[in-house]
């Protein structure tokens, strides 16, 4: 059944860190965000039968989904709704798969890691379950991207960086915290970083075309990690 009450995940607070310039920059209370409530997901706008058919293929990965969320202290349903919000669990690649890719326009080919404008083995930027960026991420360009656990892997240790960065310097806790880190990966860390010390929600440095039913990404990845709890994840 599925429940429109995002999972609360305080996994990730309790440690005690010195105070730094930078939270004495933001106008957020310690509060903010990290109960915060999101907006009731109607199933017509996350489409049920998308997510089902996600939530088949991520029950095969759980024993990887489990090691994933113990290694870096987060719930199985917050990895599962990452990974469904990056790449639907594989189904928005082509080949659809762990080995598939996205992302087949051409760029600018002035990086150390490219001089072509497309990849140079021909697939798209964007790779595996968790759609690591060619020019972004080291592993995108190593064949173990391929690997499901070794991709998963390698972004949640991005995160639980970005988590700990923002735990340090900011006053965010549990879910909102996790929001950020997710909008983090996304969208960049000085972004979201640039929009707490505005004042602003965590969400916002989501481009439009990137927001799913007006949701931003770490709203959009709680979302889809409830229906994952609600189908008994966590």
């Amino acid at each position: 059944m599925f429940t429109s009450q995002p999972p609360i995940d305080d996994r990730c607070t309790g440690l005690s860190e010195r105070p730094s310039p930078f939270i004495a920059q933001t106008t957020l209370s310690s509060n903010a965000f990290s109960r915060s409530p999101i907006t009731a997901v109607g199933l017509s706008e996350l489409d049920r039968a998308a997510l089902e058919e996600q939530l088949a293929i991520a029950c095969a990965y759980a024993v990887i989904i489990d090691r994933i969320a113990a290694r870096h202290a987060l719930m199985p349903s917050m990895v599962a709704g990452f990974c469904s919000r990056r790449s639907g669990w594989g189904l928005d690649l082509s080949p659809t798969g762990a080995d598939g890719t996205r992302d087949l326009e051409a760029r600018p080919c002035n990086l150390s890691s490219r001089q072509t404008p497309l990849p140079p083995d021909g697939l798209g930027y964007v790779r595996g379950l968790m759609g690591l960026d060619f020019d972004r991420h080291p592993l995108a360009r190593e064949p173990q991207w391929r690997d499901p656990e070794s991709n998963l892997d390698a972004a949640f240790s991005m995160i639980a960086g970005y988590r700990s960065r923002l735990r340090r310097v900011t006053t965010l806790q549990g879910t909102g915290l996790l929001r950020a880190s997710f909008t983090a990966f996304e969208c960049g860390l000085e972004r979201v970083e640039h929009a707490i010390r505005q004042g602003q929600d965590v969400d916002s440095p989501t481009p439009g075309w990137c927001q799913v039913a007006g949701r931003g990404c770490g709203q959009d990845v709680v979302a889809r990690a409830a229906f994952f709890q609600a189908e008994g994840w966590d």
